[in-house]
């Protein structure tokens, strides 16, 4: 026999049937169709996502390098051209630096700039190419001539003292223009006293309003500035023959200075909003991809559930407040293993500082006291010559401006002198002392 709960289950079917209107079959078909297919948008994003991926993958930025600057080798008979088109990138164009991922970027950049602003106007002169690949040679000569010596640079004392000095000016004369400006009964504003403090050739006069005579100034004096700074390095990567041919040296620097630095630096990289859109970016790649979760249908619930017959355990469970009781033990339980652990903590950080101050006196020194050091300048006459320098005594870790640099930063000159005058004495005598700890090759600047 039938139990109580399926009659009732009938009779409301039946209930059901009689009230629901003629169209409620088929819109609960249509709706059963829509709903078969949920990832049909999540297909097309898919498809359109891998479409992006191959737009801008490495194999169509390298197409496109072939295509703007390899024009001459893929320009020849048809066995020559189906060659050079499989050929790798390395072997048509000359090396810029020492990793290949990098010279494809660079390549693709000059790419751009090339074929936008080179061929724009050299096509309509002449339809040879040889042009295009003397400058590729002579950006890839400067490349090599700046790799080299960037791998000279001392990275110690760039990052940790040059940095940190140059830092530290702009914070002190930043505080000091709005200080001023703030306290001083004659109103000034701070952008003049600021660049009254730290005056520079690019930035005068200091523009106020976009437009004005001073801000048009004031970018005919970057522009000239630009073009100095790019003559003196060229003057320093440029092989003499190259230097010595003005078209070509005046193509190279307007290049470089208005294109480059001009539009692509100050134009773009220094803005904000370029720089919040790498940060995004680079949030977006260092996120770990979210798991492919299939979306489960809701369970329907009973009928009696449905009709408010049967009352649901959730609710109930929701309604239930928990009430939780800490006794001393638990609470004196958890004081001891957080004190552990900070300890533990503690003892491994000062175990790790001795092992890596015994492990020390196996290491290279940093540098000797004096090494001899040669570099290229302009004589009268413009031709190069080598001139032998002597490095300076490098200083030690504890003497660079790095330290400094972050108290200032936190003013903790001001908030605690008592601190930064007792941490001054203690580098003092752990540097200028008898003890000399911290001095240049010692164990702890090691």
């Amino acid at each position: 026999m039938p139990s109580k709960q399926e009659s009732l289950d009938g009779v409301m079917d039946q209930e059901t049937a009689r009230a629901a209107p003629r169209g409620h079959a088929r819109t609960k078909s249509n709706i059963s169709i829509g709903s078969n297919n949920p990832s049909r948008p999540k297909n097309n994003r898919s498809k359109s996502i891998k479409k992006l991926d191959s737009v801008y993958s490495d194999e169509a930025t390298i197409a496109f390098i072939k295509r703007t600057l390899c024009a001459p080798q893929l320009a020849g008979p048809e066995g020559s051209r189906a060659r050079n088109i499989h050929k790798p990138l390395s072997e048509l164009l000359p090396p810029l630096t020492g990793s290949n991922q990098v010279d494809l970027q660079i390549y693709a950049l000059i790419s751009i700039i090339i074929k936008d602003f080179v061929h724009a106007w050299y096509s309509r002169i002449t339809p040879d190419q040889d042009f295009t690949d003397q400058v590729v040679h002579i950006i890839a000569h400067c490349t090599r001539a700046l790799e080299q010596r960037i791998r000279a640079v001392d990275l110690e004392a760039l990052i940790l003292d040059e940095l940190p000095e140059l830092i530290n000016l702009h914070v002190t004369a930043y505080r000091t223009a709005y200080n001023e400006s703030y306290t001083s009964s004659l109103v000034a504003d701070p952008r003049e006293i600021y660049h009254a403090i730290n005056p520079h050739p690019a930035l005068n006069p200091v523009p106020f309003e976009s437009g004005s005579l001073a801000s048009l100034d004031q970018a005919e004096n970057e522009a000239v500035w630009r073009q100095l700074l790019i003559q003196g390095v060229l003057s320093h990567v440029l092989p003499p023959e190259d230097l010595n041919n003005p078209p070509l040296r005046v193509l190279v620097t307007e290049t470089f200075s208005e294109l480059i630095i001009g539009r692509g630096v100050c134009g773009n990289i220094c803005e904000g909003w370029f720089i919040c859109d790498v940060i995004t970016k680079l949030l977006a790649i260092l996120r770990p991809p979210e798991p492919d979760v299939q979306q489960q249908p809701p369970t329907s619930p009973n009928r009696l559930e449905q009709f408010g017959l049967l009352a649901d355990d959730s609710d109930d469970a929701e309604e239930a407040p928990t009430v939780t009781s800490r006794s001393p033990v638990d609470f004196i339980s958890k004081a001891f293993w957080q004190i552990m652990q900070y300890a533990f903590l503690a003892f491994m950080t000062i175990r790790a500082f001795f092992t890596a101050l015994s492990d020390a006196a196996s290491l290279p020194p940093r540098a000797n006291s004096r090494e001899d050091s040669t570099h290229d300048e302009l004589d009268d006459s413009g031709s190069l010559c080598q001139q032998s320098t002597h490095d300076s005594i490098k200083r030690p870790i504890l003497g660079m401006s790095l330290w400094s640099c972050c108290s200032h930063l936190i003013s903790l000159d001001l908030q605690m002198p008592w601190l930064t005058t007792m941490g001054a004495y203690i580098q003092w005598l752990m540097i200028s002392s008898s003890w000399k700890v911290g001095y240049t090759n010692s164990r702890l600047d090691r």
